[in-house]
């Protein structure tokens, strides 16, 4: 009887080890994995920055998640739990290695970096074809000597029609790029929807800062019928863009010109502004021309040192 009671309580106690196991290896199974090599360049780690909660994602701003130490023969590893917020950066003491890195639960992502080189992705999983699309997309729209060439020329030398002749023709380009790209094998919608917002937003980015530029030379955006039909592109308020760095920097900049239009109307003074009446004025355009979530994202881009003394 004894005998039988013991063997039924080690019975037992094993099935509750092999339970608190799985329930362990359960709640692991969806960390994200960063692991490669780095070549010598004078520190012995690598840090990984990334948004810890949706504010500071809709600000832009990333802080320290993790560090990993650099092994003799240059190797790192990460390894981060559960995170919903899906960019990250890859730091060293003194730069910035690789940006925006697309991460979703249970990723593992080899990278590999070599002295004066893109960093390679060998593997052939979506989450190395997503994050190779975005350093090739990258090398060739920002980083190619000569596309930075001609949009340094475009955003400041060229007409109105003409810069937005430029600009679409570039966004149907980046379009194709990722459409090529993905020909054979679609991306899942998550990344799709971050992927094809960050073409569409930073093509209105362009053209809004292009505005911008246009007032500091003394040309009103106004004054020309033309000036906003980039708009016609673009929606201002995008559920399907809500983790896209480009759209929440794009509803900033969207604030920004509308209250530059209520001065160049006459409606309100640039004139000896204070910091905190500019916010006032920032925010009230927010809340007429934007709801829900898309106002909050926008309120919270507005400067700091603008909104600190606004409530």
């Amino acid at each position: 009887m004894r005998g039988d009671c013991l063997k039924s309580c080690i019975a037992f106690s094993v099935l509750i080890s092999v339970f608190i196991i799985a329930c362990s290896s359960n709640k692991n199974s969806n960390a994200i994995i960063i692991e490669g090599k780095i070549p010598s360049h004078g520190g012995k780690k690598i840090y990984l920055y990334g948004f810890i909660n949706d504010t500071e994602k809709y600000r832009g701003i990333k802080v320290l998640i993790d560090s990993s130490d650099i092994s003799s023969n240059g190797k790192y590893f990460f390894s981060i739990k559960e995170n919903t917020n899906y960019l990250f950066d890859l730091r060293t003491k003194d730069s910035i290695r690789v940006t925006n890195l697309f991460l979703q639960p249970a990723d593992k992502l080899v990278l590999n970096f070599s002295k004066g080189a893109q960093p390679e992705i060998p593997g052939d999983d979506a989450c190395s074809k997503y994050n190779n699309y975005l350093l090739q997309f990258t090398d060739s729209f920002y980083r190619n000597p000569d596309a930075r060439g001609m949009y340094y020329v475009g955003s400041n030398y060229l007409t109105l029609p003409d810069y937005h002749t430029y600009t679409a023709g570039r966004c149907h380009q980046q379009l194709l790029f990722y459409q090529h790209y993905f020909s054979s094998n679609p991306p899942d919608s998550l990344f799709a929807n971050f992927a094809i917002s960050e073409i569409n937003y930073q093509y209105g980015n362009d053209n809004l800062l292009f505005l911008w530029k246009r007032r500091m030379r003394g040309l009103k955006a106004i004054d020309d019928s033309t000036s906003y039909d980039f708009l016609k592109l673009v929606k201002i308020e995008n559920p399907g863009a809500l983790n896209s760095p480009a759209y929440f920097y794009f509803l900033h900049l969207y604030i920004n010109e509308l209250y530059n239009q209520e001065i160049e109307r006459r409606n309100l003074t640039g004139v000896n502004q204070t910091a905190s009446r500019v916010a006032e004025e920032k925010i009230l355009l927010a809340e007429k021309y934007l709801t829900g979530k898309f106002r909050e994202i926008a309120e919270l881009n507005i400067d700091e040192s603008l909104g600190k003394n606004f409530k």
